[in-house]
């Protein structure tokens, strides 16, 4: 069986070609451009009674400029086909701004998306 973030990575790849785990070295980063999606887990929490659990992940959007139309949509469809616990999270997603290093002009725009995946509790 493989791992969940393998899967995630799998089903990534199929939306953009240059997808990272964690963070993202600027070596890795093909052209120079800032067109990427890097995903990571976020946090792991107990449910009430203890006998489940759920894993956040955040999937981040980055590209040059702006994040296409439809692209944040079509990310969490992707998301939540990866397996039946896997739902994203309905919390605000935040946009972040920042002036790509190096350049004077280069806007990049980031989407932070939150995923949760519920687990039952396999040890006791």
């Amino acid at each position: 069986m493989k791992l969940l973030l393998e899967d995630i990575e799998a089903k990534l790849l199929e939306i953009d070609k240059n997808v990272f785990y964690g963070a993202v070295k600027s070596s890795k980063i093909k052209n120079d451009e800032w067109n990427y999606i890097v995903f990571n887990r976020a946090d792991l929490s107990l449910n009430s009674n203890k006998t489940s659990s759920n894993d956040t992940y955040i999937v981040t959007i980055v590209r040059e400029n702006w994040i296409e139309e439809g692209l944040a949509e079509k990310v969490i469809k992707t998301m939540e086909s990866i397996r039946p616990g896997m739902k994203f999270a309905n919390t605000k997603s935040p946009y972040t701004y920042m002036v790509k290093p190096g350049t004077q002009e280069v806007v990049v725009e980031a989407l932070s998306l939150e995923f949760t995946n519920a687990r039952k509790r396999c040890c006791q």
